[in-house]
């Protein structure tokens, strides 16, 4: 097996079909005992969705971005 499709099986296996039918499972009987559940998906099994990337931008970008706005509420202001 190579290194390509070792990461791929690795990445894919916890999407397979087996795995979220015994999740849903696990998950509905946690459901019935217990008060609170949660209300989608994401929040009951993260393991089975992508992790949501943030793209932070740069701090030259952020001083550039920020000087401008105070020009324009300077113009506004006066």
């Amino acid at each position: 097996m190579s290194m390509k499709e070792l990461l791929f099986s690795l990445k894919y296996r916890r999407e397979g079909d087996a795995y979220f039918y015994w999740k849903v499972g696990v998950m509905t009987r946690a459901g019935v005992n217990a008060k609170t559940f949660p209300k989608n998906p994401e929040a009951a099994s993260p393991e089975l969705f992508e992790k949501k990337k943030s793209a932070r931008m740069p701090d030259w970008l952020v001083d550039d971005y920020q000087k401008k706005l105070n020009e324009k509420f300077k113009r506004k202001e006066e």
